[in-house]
């Protein structure tokens, strides 16, 4: 029961913490700016995908009255970071096409 809950929910939070605080590529701070993009564009539609499947598996997920404190919250904010993720994702698109 409690590993239903808690795979998604890592699979929610660990992207929206890495987002939030890490910036680009988990933190690191490499000296060549198009790589740090490159490694940035190809990381958020990864983000985005993890994030989706857990709001599947979080909506799936049958528990306790009392586990609803934690699995609302965290679809909240999963909802709202894969919103963020998905508008980011288009950015890059349509900043790619204009790159090359």
């Amino acid at each position: 029961m409690k590993k239903l809950l808690l795979i998604p929910c890592l699979l929610v939070i660990l992207p929206l913490l890495e987002s939030l605080f890490m910036g680009n590529a988990l933190g690191l701070q490499w000296h060549s700016p198009r790589l740090m993009y490159l490694v940035s564009a190809y990381l958020v539609p990864v983000k985005l995908l993890l994030t989706l499947a857990a709001l599947v598996l979080l909506s799936r997920a049958e528990v306790p009255a009392w586990f609803n404190y934690l699995k609302i919250p965290v679809m909240i904010a999963g909802t709202l970071h894969s919103v963020i993720l998905a508008l980011v994702s288009m950015v890059y698109l349509a900043s790619g096409v204009w790159c090359q």
